[in-house]
């Protein structure tokens, strides 16, 4: 990962993304000044909420909808990850870090495509990974699918790479709990 931050891409973004502006201020405020205090050009990207103001008097906030109420809706996972690609693409940053599950699935499958460095961070799967049989598959289907793409980058239009030793992405779990839950079910 430190090749890919190397002074050939000093001037671009960290970007930060969540699936509210709310996780952002509440728990991660910390990073953003340490990161501003470092001389880091962070931009944020999450829906938009009443903390959407004290986050753009920090960082550049990009608005990006990803309701929580149509995460099962495979429709809108599709325009979301459409709408990523392009807001990635158009941004190129030097790392991504993602936060709650949805972002990372779609930031792991973007981040892939143009083997951008990410940080995928599991907040918690507590009411996921205990709901019922149909909750716990779909969840499980989802980290593997997101394991999948993170250790996985495109090189050329039609040729992938698989990282055996994944140093284009990094898992951080805020509990042992989520941690062995994801290392059993991947």
């Amino acid at each position: 990962m430190k090749e890919h931050l190397n002074s050939k891409y000093k001037h671009r973004p960290i970007l930060l993304i969540a699936n509210s502006s709310w996780y952002l201020w509440h728990y991660r405020k910390l990073l953003i000044e340490s990161l501003k205090k470092n001389k880091e050009h962070v931009i944020a990207i999450s829906p938009i909420d009443l903390n959407t103001k004290y986050i753009s008097k920090k960082i550049l906030h990009v608005p990006f909808k990803m309701f929580r109420s149509s995460d099962l809706n495979p429709f809108s996972l599709i325009i979301s990850l459409l709408k990523m690609y392009f807001t990635i693409r158009l941004l190129k940053p030097k790392l991504i870090h993602s936060h709650t599950l949805k972002s990372n699935l779609i930031t792991s499958i973007i981040s892939s495509f143009f083997g951008i460095p990410c940080v995928l961070s599991f907040a918690g799967m507590g009411r996921s990974s205990e709901g019922s049989f149909l909750k716990i598959l779909l969840l499980k289907f989802i980290l593997k699918f997101t394991y999948f793409f993170a250790c996985r980058e495109r090189i050329s239009r039609f040729k992938w790479k698989i990282s055996k030793s994944n140093k284009r992405t990094f898992f951080i779990f805020q509990n042992l709990i989520d941690q062995q839950f994801f290392q059993e079910n991947i």
